[in-house]
């Protein structure tokens, strides 16, 4: 089985805090031509999050509206 970024998005939507390891996987997953495509856009969201972006500044880098963006702090909330 391998790895999965939404399996480090909802860790990391409660607390914020990524190990190296888990934030190695990410840069990993956003540079990797064998992941899933729907899976990049997901790292992505986590990394800028955890690197303090605005809402409105991965939406315009990520090309998403603020539902994608806001599906991560619900998928948070229903694991607190």
């Amino acid at each position: 089985m391998g790895w999965h970024p939404m399996c480090v998005h909802m860790r990391v939507m409660g607390k914020m805090n990524l190990t190296g390891t888990e934030r190695k996987q990410l840069l990993s997953a956003v540079r990797s031509r064998t992941v899933r495509a729907a899976d990049v856009p997901r790292a992505k969201l986590i990394l800028m999050l955890k690197d303090g972006e605005s809402r409105d500044s991965i939406m315009r880098t990520l090309g998403c509206d603020s539902r994608f963006v806001a599906r991560a702090g619900e998928v948070s909330q229903e694991l607190s």
